[in-house]
């Protein structure tokens, strides 16, 4: 059997590029991104008759 995996990150309690905050307000020395992120890996078969669960990390 052949399988194929894949990771992909999901970006938790992240604002999106475009919001209503000026760029003076981005300036400012508290104004930090937030980073928090969960990692997914999905495996399944090339057929698709076999899927695993996700892992996350």
């Amino acid at each position: 059997q052949v399988f194929n995996c894949d990771e992909t990150g999901l970006f938790w309690k992240r604002m999106a590029k475009r919001n209503y905050i000026t760029q003076e307000e981005t300036g400012l020395p508290g104004h930090k991104p937030m980073k928090d992120r969960l990692t997914l890996l999905f495996c399944a078969t090339v057929i698709g008759d076999l899927k695993i669960k996700p892992l996350l990390v």
